[in-house]
């Protein structure tokens, strides 16, 4: 008897404004946690067709909003919205078409660009992140209506997030499960899961899991070493490589690999590329791990030189840069440089917000 309630109310709503309704199933297949009014306004092109009218109109818009907040069934800030209580999230799910791909596309349109040292992007995860993990929970319970050419994009993203916000344990649980989806849907030979591999390889690393990561980056570094024009994705591999040898100690074989990921990236882009630049980073750690200090300075001054010039002298990614410099300085002996250079790393994380 609910349910038919429920179902005549839902055809009621559509009778009334369809945008509402719309709105109403799009924010049921999300999490039941508040969501960014503006997100919907962002990006109408890839929203139902009404829902889509009433984002582009301001005064059909509020009504659409206001008109589900008077029926009691959702609830709403000045900048957010959510459905009233778990109960009404529920049967809007159990009742209403299934949105979770509509819910996707909105997602994807939305994402920051840039994760990794970009805390600016980290409000925008924070908000979100429930909403990219229930889409997660869709794909996999129900992957013939939820999954969606990019739904392992989208999950690898929310894994580089945690594991940049030092949850390791949580990214890599993430990256296997965005893994898992890819591998489902585009093959375990593709392009798209060589590039989970490599990012799963990169959290195992930093959660000094470094002998579990290389044969996870080198079934990577073997998808795209056999696929034609895919060498700055070996670049990449190479560079990860290195990192999980530079962790098991290996530091020859590291710095051989970060030299011809180096060689690479330079043929194929420049000098003063920001990817050149991780590229000087990852060869003069594997310098520093063996005490070669003076060699690590000049590929560290570069790499700096190329951050500041990409993202400012105010970006994370320079505090970064800054503090290896300091590193090699202090080992070099020139402690006043070495000091100078942890302050300036220091003064940009204070302003950031970031741990140091």
């Amino acid at each position: 008897m609910a349910d038919d309630s429920w179902d005549q109310g839902h055809r009621y709503l559509y009778d009334r404004s369809p945008a509402a309704a719309e709105l109403l199933d799009l924010l049921a297949w999300m999490a039941p946690a508040p969501v960014p009014l503006d997100l919907f306004v962002r990006h109408p092109d890839g929203l139902p067709a009404a829902l889509a009218a009433a984002a582009r109109d301001p005064r059909a818009w509020e009504e659409a909003v206001d008109l589900l907040v008077r029926l009691g069934i959702v609830r709403r800030s000045p900048t957010h919205v959510l459905i009233a209580n778990e109960q009404a999230h529920q049967m809007v799910r159990g009742h209403g078409p299934c949105r979770s791909v509509e819910v996707q596309r909105l997602l994807e349109a939305d994402v920051p660009g840039r994760i990794v040292a970009a805390p600016a992007s980290w409000t925008w995860w924070r908000t979100m992140l429930a909403h990219v993990l229930t889409v997660a929970d869709d794909v996999e319970n129900d992957p013939d209506r939820c999954a969606a050419d990019n739904s392992g994009w989208l999950v690898d993203r929310a894994a580089t997030f945690l594991n940049e916000a030092g949850r390791r344990g949580d990214a890599i649980h993430l990256f296997e499960r965005a893994l898992a989806v890819i591998e489902r849907i585009h093959g375990p030979e593709s392009l798209s899961a060589a590039s989970t591999l490599n990012n799963l390889g990169e959290a195992l690393v930093d959660h000094d899991r470094a002998a579990e990561a290389v044969p996870v980056i080198e079934r990577s570094l073997a998808i795209h070493e056999r696929t034609e024009g895919e060498e700055l994705s070996v670049a990449v591999n190479l560079d990860s490589l290195a990192k999980a040898y530079s962790g098991l100690g290996r530091q020859p074989e590291a710095m051989s690999l970060s030299t011809r990921a180096l060689a690479i990236w330079e043929a194929a882009l420049g000098p003063d590329h920001p990817d050149v630049g991780v590229s000087l980073h990852n060869l003069a750690s594997a310098y520093i791990r063996t005490g070669r200090y003076d060699e690590a300075i000049p590929l560290l001054e570069r790499a700096l030189a190329i951050d500041v010039a990409v993202y400012g002298p105010d970006d994370v990614s320079v505090a970064i840069s800054l503090k290896a410099l300091g590193v090699s300085l202090r080992g070099a002996g020139r402690l006043q440089e070495s000091v100078s250079a942890f302050e300036r790393a220091q003064a940009i994380h204070d302003a950031a917000g970031t741990a140091s």
